[in-house]
C-alpha cells in the first residue's frame, strides 16, 4: 500500500507548479483554500474558473487564490 502511495504522490508532484506555469494542480488547490476559507464548493469552482480564464500562465497560487477572492 505504501509503494502504491509514494508512486501516486511521485506522480502528483510531477504534475504540480513546473517552472511557475499554471497546472490543474493548482486549480483544485486553489478551489480547496477556497472552500478551506468557508466558501461553498459550487462558487469556489465557478470563482476559480472564471480566474482561470483571465490569468496569465505565469501566476502564481497566491495570485489565482486571491484574484479568485475578488470574483466572488
Amino acid at each position: 500500500m505504501i509503494v502504491e502511495l509514494r508512486d501516486k504522490l511521485a506522480k502528483q508532484h510531477n504534475e504540480t507548479i513546473l517552472s511557475g506555469f499554471v497546472t490543474p494542480q493548482m486549480d483544485s488547490d486553489a478551489i480547496n483554500a477556497l472552500i478551506s476559507l468557508g466558501i461553498g464548493r459550487v462558487m469556489a469552482e465557478q470563482a476559480v474558473k472564471k480566474t482561470m480564464q483571465h490569468t496569465p500562465e505565469n501566476s502564481s497560487l497566491e495570485d489565482i487564490i486571491k484574484q479568485a477572492l475578488k470574483n466572488l
